[in-house]
């Protein structure tokens, strides 16, 4: 053990004196067993606790700011010793101290403004500016002053004017509400003369402070003036003469600490992984924000806003060519190539965020409330890249390295990104890192916890829109319009409907010709379930076709007035656009895999689905039809192109769609579901083969072809799995393949009707309130084929169940209820043991075929119920083998 040395004790108690003084508490009543945080020691008091240790001893503990924190015993110890333990890559110590806010900044009075009727902003001349600015002027009675860069104010005020109208938001009735002040935020006094700063002072009620040096490759001292000292500079102004709301536009990038937690909520401290914050743009913020906790708890109302990038206007698309993820796809497109990493790439749109920062703006309080201001379905850059080859621009994923060399070689693609050199080859000094950008990949960063800010925006009737395919491609083409991106080498093919209200007034059209309905208005509807697939929305880039689910209310002319009548208009692009998107995906995540699809695609389940579902939906059978939502009539595209159905609208069900586990009640309806739909056909299929619309089952031969797919496509499952730590279900599945060629003819002579090929609660509607059963009813049959009856049952039973639900001798019963309510509908003999048999096989053939595609998809779009339904489907196998 080392010797203390003399002065220690002392040194060490004179510390302690310091951390009470700065905890804001005695010294006696600190507990040296215990950490800070468990002795209530945490946000800015810990803060202060840590810039004494930087002061008395030139650092701090590099565990405390790597999320180790220690006890203060400890603490005191390190700080007694001459051991400074390991180096930080980050300036921990300069941002500790820069996080101090002068102590003269002081409200003069603690009574807030009670309405912002005079409103200060800065940014306005950024691409986030004008959107505030049009969210701001919306009140009737708001005047806006705009701290504008200028020598004149009348250069000023014709700079923001020019930008407004450069945006396509200038309206002429803000002239007498809209006000540019000529000044500077890094300057004394805003760069104003001392009467303006006055009057200023005392007519200001709100400040929105969103200027700041948005770079990703700057260290932090080169951003301290413009996003630390400016911040510190508008806290003064908003503290001096009336008491004014402090709205801070800050990034969700201060939470994309490398080490941190999966996710940073919006309360959560980011101190305590402060080591693990490398850019000096999320370094610069970070700092920024504590100035602003600091003021609120001095009592200056304050509210910190933390937006993703900030995508462009949803209305016109007009979105920023100069940020992150622009510069990255136009060099990409220029090489062809992109790097395979997992970049998080969520924004919010601008308008949107506007509109939310200004309606939050009436929560600002001393306690800082925090927002994250995200969608919760992030965009990926995997997607990003996806979205660019749909649209015509080959891009082909490869390794970090091999990218950046040919960004390099390449004069084209190496300009977008020169600014940005500092961020793809910089590596963070002692740590021995991978380059700076690759660190930044969601595996290895913390995320932005949305939970709290997305209860806070349902109560304002607000929520913040994804940034979807669709949207994406209105990116695109502005892009290319304004030559941030150059033309695609291979330009989309039109086809199918162009437009939404084409497609619905088709549908409509053969709707009230089928029915007779003499229609008097048409309303659109919000979709109430979760929406469309990623495949289906990516359908629109493939040849700019319209795809999707689209809710109407029909008002029709009936002798008692106009009734209104809630309908589902399910527009489907042809099935060669989906194998298209398919086969994108399997390009992306491996070659091989694609080149495969090409070889088989003809097989897949997907072949006709365009045209299979109006086909499903006019079979005959009472029984089946209770089971299934009304078809009102269909209508086929332009040149063949998709299918368009109109659908009853299932908005009123307990519950529509989702993955999460069925209730009992809701299990046995489905169970009692398929029982119908399965007993509709079997015995008598003979009566459906040869219908165009239904593909023949695949022979031995076929099913021999397509094994060097399943191959390519389960090794990606195996993949998986073992990310998830279950390397029992990657050894399976890894078995199954092998053992394939023995298996895959195993269901020859068993009995097969018409199956749903789909049915999992993502596609089931529950209705009534029964304890033990709920009426159930299934949609989306486009992959409805002839199959075995088990091939749903084991499919449903996969995604209903929690693994940890799964009892072998209740799951046994589950199975052998579904023959025995066949053999009561249809008196067909299925004996037991063929059943059973039946049932391994579709499990079998679930684990290989259908989810490998789901996995496939989770390449490009996260399928969040995927890792809980591997795992029930190795539950249900462990029961099957423990039966024997």
């Amino acid at each position: 053990m080392q010797q203390e040395k003399p002065g220690d004790a002392r040194r060490r108690q004179s510390l302690l004196a310091l951390v009470a003084e700065a905890a804001g508490c005695a010294p006696e009543r600190l507990r040296r067993e215990r950490t800070l945080a468990e002795q209530g020691i945490r946000g800015l008091a810990r803060l202060r606790v840590l810039r004494v240790l930087v002061r008395c001893c030139g650092g701090v503990p590099p565990w405390e700011v790597m999320g180790r924190p220690s006890t203060l015993r400890d603490l005191l110890a390190w700080a007694a010793s001459d051991d400074p333990g390991q180096q930080l890559a980050v300036p921990v110590n300069r941002l500790l101290l820069d996080a101090a806010l002068a102590p003269d900044i002081q409200p003069a009075t603690v009574r807030p403004p009670t309405d912002d009727r005079c409103v200060l902003v800065t940014g306005a001349t950024g691409f986030f500016g004008p959107n505030l600015l049009e969210a701001l002027l919306e009140g009737p009675h708001t005047k806006v002053y705009c701290l504008v860069r200028g020598e004149s104010w009348d250069l000023a005020y014709q700079r923001l004017v020019q930008h407004l109208r450069t945006r396509g938001l200038w309206r002429t009735d803000w002239a007498g509400r809209l006000e540019a002040v000529a000044g500077d935020t890094t300057q004394p006094q805003l760069g104003l003369e001392r009467t303006t700063y006055e009057w200023l002072s005392e007519h200001i009620d709100a400040v929105y402070h969103a200027a700041a040096a948005v770079n990703w490759a700057q260290p932090y001292e080169g951003l301290h003036e413009a996003n630390v000292h400016a911040t510190e500079a508008m806290l003064r102004f908003a503290c001096h003469g009336r008491t004014k709301r402090f709205a801070f536009i800050s990034s969700t990038v201060v939470c994309h600490t490398v080490g941190g937690p999966v996710a940073l909520a919006e309360a959560d401290e980011i101190t305590p992984y402060l080591g693990g914050l490398y850019l000096g743009y999320a370094q610069s913020k970070w700092v920024a924000e504590q100035l602003v906790m600091e003021a609120g708890e001095r009592g200056l109302p304050t509210l910190i806003h933390r937006p993703p990038f900030v995508a462009g206007d949803t209305r016109d698309a007009v979105a920023n060519g100069d940020d992150l993820p622009a510069r990255l796809l136009s060099a990409s497109l220029r090489c062809g190539l992109a790097p395979d990493v997992d970049w998080p790439m969520d924004a919010c749109p601008a308008d949107f965020l506007a509109r939310a920062v200004v309606r939050l703006n009436v929560h600002a309080s001393p306690a800082t409330l925090v927002y994250h201001l995200r969608g919760d379905r992030p965009t990926t850059w995997r997607q990003l890249v996806l979205c660019m080859n749909l649209y015509g621009y080959p891009i082909r994923l490869t390794d970090y390295d091999r990218w950046l060399k040919a960004v390099r070689g390449s004069t084209r693609a190496h300009w977008p990104l020169r600014p940005l050199k500092p961020l793809f080859s910089g590596r963070p000094e002692g740590v021995g890192t991978p380059a700076l950008a690759e660190l930044l990949q969601r595996h290895r960063v913390s995320e932005a916890g949305n939970a709290a800010t997305g209860r806070t925006l349902a109560r304002e009737g607000l929520q913040c829109p994804e940034i979807r395919p669709g949207l994406l491609k209105r990116y695109i083409e502005h892009f290319i319009d304004t030559g941030v991106f150059p033309p695609p080498e291979r330009p989309m093919e039109e086809g199918g409907w162009s437009h939404v209200v084409d497609a619905i007034a088709g549908a409509v059209d053969a709707c009230a010709a089928t029915q007779g309905w003499s229609i008097v208005d048409t309303m659109r509807l919000p979709l109430s379930d979760g929406g469309d697939s990623i495949v289906t929305e990516l359908s629109a880039l493939v040849n700019g076709q319209v795809a999707g689910l689209f809710p109407l209310r029909l008002h029709l002319n009936r002798a008692s007035g106009a009734t209104p009548r809630d309908l589902l208009v399910k527009v489907k692009a042809h099935d060669t656009t989906t194998l298209a998107v398919a086969r994108a995906i399997a390009a992306l995540e491996d070659p091989a895999l694609a080149n495969e699809f090409d070889r088989i695609s003809s097989l897949l389940p997907f072949n006709g689905g365009h045209a299979r579902e109006a086909a499903v939906y006019s079979l005959p059978g009472e029984a089946l039809r209770r089971h299934m939502p009304d078809c009102y009539g269909h209508v086929h595209g332009p040149d063949g192109q998709g299918c368009a159905l109109v659908l009853e609208n299932l908005s009123g069900a307990g519950r529509l769609g989702g993955s999460d586990p069925l209730t009992r009640a809701e299990l046995t309806g489905a169970l009692d579901c398929l029982a119908v739909v399965h007993g509709e056909w079997l015995g008598r299929t003979e009566a459906l083969t040869g219908a165009s619309w239904l593909p023949p089952r695949p022979g031995p031969s076929e099913r021999a072809a397509m094994g060097a797919f399943w191959e390519r496509l389960s090794a990606l499952t195996v993949r998986y799995a073992r990310q998830l730590g279950e390397y029992r279900l990657a050894e399976r599945c890894r078995d199954l393949v092998e053992t394939r060629p023995h298996w895959f003819a195993d269901d020859a002579g068993l009995p097969v009707t018409l199956v749903h090929n789909d049915f999992n609660p993502r596609n089931l509607a529950f209705f009534g309130h029964g304890v033990d059963a709920l009426h159930c009813m299934a949609y989306d049959w486009e992959l409805a084929t002839l199959g075995l009856p088990q091939r749903d049952l084991a499919e449903l039973l996969c995604f209903a169940m929690e693994p940890s639900d799964i009892e072998p001798s209740a799951l046994m019963e589950r199975i052998d209820d579904h023959r025995r309510q066949l053999i009561e509908h249809t008196g067909t003999e299925l004996p037991a043991r063929e059943w059973l048999h039946g049932f391994r096989y579709a499990m079998r053939e679930l684990l290989v075929e259908r989810l490998g595609l789901y996995v496939l998809v989770d390449t490009v779009d996260r399928q969040p119920f995927l890792p809980r339904v591997l795992r029930s489907w190795l539950a249900i196998h462990d029961a099957l083998e423990a039966r024997g």
